[in-house]
């Protein structure tokens, strides 16, 4: 798992420019070349799912499988659909600590389904072991800096994925 740029231990370049997808991806395979990593099974959920298309797409040799959740093609389609995820966005765009922010991911990112289930190895709420997630991570690391904010959110706005273009380059269909 990486930090991308603009957040945790990353760089925080202060130019939007240096914010995209595929620069992200780029940063990607700098780190699997530093750790020697020929290939790599490669996860991503919601900005980190775009960055591992983009690597995908761009080094499909070096992408053993790929596994995405929550991703848009970017652009217009990172815009909410509903209510509740403008709702959210919103909330997300004023929350002041890792508490509130986790609080607002978790009902941004997934159903009340999906919170309420089980986890197998514990027995206990999605919910509360997600929430023990984001917040263990935000509190151990700096807070974002607004320049590193604005970049990862220009380049989300910034990405165009096609899906047609990435099952091309993939070599194999991509499910939407």
């Amino acid at each position: 798992m990486t930090d991308n740029r603009g957040i945790g231990f990353s760089s925080i370049p202060s130019d939007k420019s240096q914010y995209s997808t595929s620069v992200m991806a780029q940063d990607v395979l700098l780190v699997m070349d530093h750790l020697g990593w020929s290939q790599a099974h490669v996860a991503g959920f919601s900005m980190g799912g775009m960055i591992a298309t983009k690597l995908a797409a761009a080094a499909p040799h070096r992408v053993s499988s790929l596994s995405i959740l929550s991703v848009t093609g970017g652009g217009m389609e990172i815009l909410p659909r509903c209510w509740r995820g403008w709702k959210y966005a919103l909330k997300g765009l004023m929350a002041k600590t890792p508490h509130e922010r986790a609080i607002v991911d978790l009902k941004l990112h997934f159903s009340k389904r999906t919170l309420k289930l089980l986890e197998p190895s514990s027995g206990r709420r999605l919910r509360q072991v997600l929430y023990e997630e984001y917040t263990s991570r935000s509190t151990g690391s700096q807070p974002q800096a607004e320049s590193g904010f604005t970049g990862q959110g220009y380049a989300v706005g910034d990405a165009s994925l096609v899906h047609s273009r990435a099952s091309r380059c993939l070599g194999h269909p991509t499910f939407c």
